[in-house]
């Protein structure tokens, strides 16, 4: 009969449970692993509902990137346990349809009007949190297990102005982003909170001259970052998202700081690198 319990796992009972992994269990991902223990570290990994499983052998068969964490961190965290489930049933965990973060924030009451106009809300929230606490704004493949709804909400709840400020940065990115080109909806609606942060005016003259109303400057970044777009349009080379935030970035910078650009690029390869543009005026501590 399984047996179902909350308990408060310490790393060195996380180690223990760890050695009884199952022999065939999955490889350790350990990237996922220490994105888990830095929010562990920070206290942001509540109590919510996933379990660590065990098998009726008393194998673990399911949370051993949790409890990785655990002893990677070095600090203790609560969790469901369950033991004593049929290894027939192990073919069944992890396959059921997760709530998503926009499923979440609708029920919360923080998506108002068009669900498909605020469907880009999520991924804002997400590149938006990656910056202020990791110090990058690329997503990866554990980054949707670093801000899981509850993380998000935690983040909204925070602060009203920034909650209004997301609704408002999704209902920018819904319309004026760009299909088939690397203005998405995330990067775009990234690109209005952060500028926005920084200063509300300038921010309103970037988006107005992307937009083809221009203030007569030479060489405008702006105008170079829609011609940039526009190029990519018709193309179906779609960009790496790290490229795109970084030539974003670039050009709201020069066109911050009125400095004429002749060529709106950026290398990211292993030869001939650029320099990863930093935030022109951002301050972390307001995101």
């Amino acid at each position: 009969m399984s047996q179902v319990t909350i308990k408060k796992i310490f790393p060195d009972q996380a180690q223990e449970w760890l050695d009884k992994r199952r022999a065939n269990n999955r490889n350790i991902n350990m990237e996922t692993a220490k994105m888990y223990a830095k929010s562990m570290v920070e206290g942001k990994f509540p109590l919510n509902g996933q379990s660590i499983v065990f098998n009726t052998e008393g194998s673990l068969i399911d949370g051993q990137h949790r409890l990785t964490a655990c002893t990677i961190a070095k600090v203790p965290f609560e969790s469901v346990v369950v033991e004593g489930i049929e290894n027939s049933a192990f073919s069944t965990l992890d396959t059921g349809k997760n709530r998503s973060l926009n499923d979440t924030l609708q029920i919360e009451g923080f998506i108002h009007g068009p669900v498909k106009l605020m469907s880009s809300m999520g991924s804002i929230i997400r590149l938006v949190y990656l910056h202020k606490y990791y110090g990058y704004a690329v997503p990866t493949k554990v980054s949707s297990r670093i801000v899981t709804p509850q993380v998000a909400l935690e983040f909204l709840q925070g602060s009203q102005e920034r909650a209004t400020l997301f609704q408002k940065a999704a209902c920018f990115a819904g319309p004026n982003a760009r299909k088939n080109t690397f203005w998405t909806p995330a990067v775009a609606g990234y690109m209005y909170f952060c500028t926005h942060v920084v200063d509300p005016k300038i921010a309103d003259e970037f988006f107005k001259n992307m937009a083809g109303i221009v203030d007569g400057r030479p060489n405008n970044p702006a105008q170079m970052l829609s011609e940039k777009i526009a190029a990519k349009d018709n193309n179906k080379f779609r960009m790496a998202t790290k490229v795109a935030i970084g030539l974003s970035i670039k050009a709201w910078n020069n066109f911050r700081d009125h400095t004429p650009m002749q060529k709106l690029d950026l290398k990211v390869g292993k030869k001939n690198r650029s320099e990863y543009p930093v935030f022109s005026g951002l301050d972390v501590n307001k995101l």
